[in-house]
């Protein structure tokens, strides 16, 4: 199912180009296998050292407007067999889960 509101949240520098073109194709991650890829929402720049802090703050930002659920990037990647509910243990306590996050 292709969903505006399935959204994945990267990282990616070295060859971003060749990544993004991965996750049109069909490849990529499990997620976008699984939901499709239909455009790049946005893109920036930042320093290396911040990317993961600002991707999980990404991650924040679309989960609050979307859900948890439909929403994966940062330290939110799994994507179990036949479901895209994520356990307890993986979702912040903002949304009902057991994970302590600062983010956003």
């Amino acid at each position: 199912m292709r969903d505006a509101a399935n959204l994945l949240c990267r990282h990616d520098v070295p060859a971003k180009k060749k990544r993004f073109e991965e996750h049109f194709e069909g490849g990529g991650c499990k997620w976008t296998k699984r939901h499709g890829c239909r455009r790049v929402v946005c893109n920036f720049e930042v320093p290396l050292e911040q990317a993961s802090q600002l991707e999980n703050e990404v991650w924040m930002f679309y989960a609050r407007r979307y859900g948890p659920e439909r929403v994966r990037g940062g330290d939110v990647t799994m994507v179990q067999r036949g479901t895209d509910a994520l356990p307890a243990w993986v979702v912040p306590r903002e949304f009902g889960g057991k994970r302590y996050v600062n983010w956003g």
